[in-house]
């Protein structure tokens, strides 16, 4: 048995309470801002989010399309991270670890670039691929900053944000049944540990940014309990329901949160609105 084959195993052994996982290959998701009708090169319009595509044809980066800027990649997954922000124009946003900046430019988007956007990120690298992003689709700056999410609460004051999204880094189980190898290799229950305690220190510091009546949302590409409830239990947040389904069946007012299994629409997902 490979190295590789040897860390799957065990993986499969963490998410035994999700039955039996295998690598499942997901379809193309495009975000389509300016382009009206993608029904010609195949993809089908996702109703319930705004500007986004479905199909199963793998665009060429060199596609006309992507030079253009008429589209983008995002998974469906974090579409849905993102829908679960109910937003209006001149509410102020963080998206505590943006890089590179996907989600934080889908909700500029939605919301007409009327969002009062700050974005964080550990790396100075991936915030430039950021600040690039953004520019290529005419989207305005964010406000940037660059340090651990969870030190945050030392450069704004309490309650400063009507809302915050945290994709907090994790072990990336979700794309590892996409078949990302590269994922797989640095895959150990070490790392899940480890990573817990900075998303519960995340988690923390998001309940002290925002508002008495503002939104937290925490998200993760990773399917394991410790890192999802787990890791919420631990920053003093009790989730009532978590409900584990694949994206085409879901049903969000049933539950806070929901673990998407791996599926053709989706790689494995978490999402969790706190408040």
């Amino acid at each position: 048995m490979s190295d590789n084959d040897e860390r799957f195993a065990k993986m499969q052994d963490a998410l035994s309470f999700l039955g039996k996982l295998e690598v499942t290959s997901v379809k193309t998701t495009l975000c389509a801002p300016f382009e009206d009708d993608l029904s010609s090169f195949g993809f089908k319009r996702v109703e319930w989010a705004p500007y986004m595509w479905i199909g199963d044809e793998k665009l060429s980066k060199d596609h006309r399309l992507f030079t253009e800027n008429k589209v983008f990649s995002i998974g469906l997954a974090s579409v849905l991270a993102c829908l679960q922000l109910n937003l209006k124009a001149g509410d102020k946003v963080l998206d505590m670890c943006a890089a590179p900046g996907i989600k934080s430019l889908y909700l500029q988007l939605i919301h007409d670039k009327k969002l009062d956007l700050y974005v964080n990120d550990t790396s100075h690298v991936r915030l430039e691929r950021l600040r690039a992003l953004f520019s290529a689709f005419s989207v305005p700056l964010p406000i940037f900053s660059n340090q651990p999410g969870q030190s945050l609460h030392n450069r704004y004051n309490e309650a400063f944000f009507d809302a915050i999204l945290i994709d907090a880094p994790c072990s990336g189980e979700g794309n590892i049944l996409k078949g990302d190898t590269e994922a797989l290799k640095t895959w150990s229950q070490a790392k899940v540990k480890r990573l817990a305690e900075i998303q519960r220190k995340l988690i923390k510091t998001g309940q002290k940014l925002v508002k008495t009546d503002g939104q937290l949302v925490y998200a993760t590409c990773t399917l394991n309990q410790y890192e999802n409830e787990g890791t919420i239990k631990k920053a003093g947040i009790e989730l009532q329901d978590v409900q584990n389904t694949v994206l085409e069946q879901i049903q969000l007012e049933d539950s806070t949160a929901v673990r998407l299994l791996s599926s053709v629409y989706s790689i494995g997902f978490f999402v969790a609105k706190l408040k």
